[in-house]
């Protein structure tokens, strides 16, 4: 299932990282995110539990995920593979 486009903040307002989709559905949801890299290159996407984010929509409507999660323990956690 795709889902919109949302930056990822850790609690300190730093980016952490871009959601890319969603699998599951219910309590045991995933988030699949894009994090490291720059500009794009050298990412890689990592999934973890929606239950671990908050979702909001500013002013502006522009989405946006917070997290507990820092940029490093999401660019540590292993590499996510979409199943075909």
């Amino acid at each position: 299932m795709r889902a919109w486009t949302a930056r990822r903040y850790d609690t300190e307002h730093n980016t952490v990282g871009t959601v890319l989709h969603l699998h599951g559905a219910g309590a045991g949801v995933l988030v699949v995110i894009e994090v490291g890299g720059f500009l794009g290159i050298g990412t890689h996407p990592v999934a973890i539990p929606a239950l671990d984010m908050a979702f909001m929509q500013d002013e502006a409507a522009e989405v946006h995920a917070v997290t507990n999660w820092t940029k490093e323990e999401l660019k540590n956690m292993p590499r996510h593979e979409d199943k075909e």
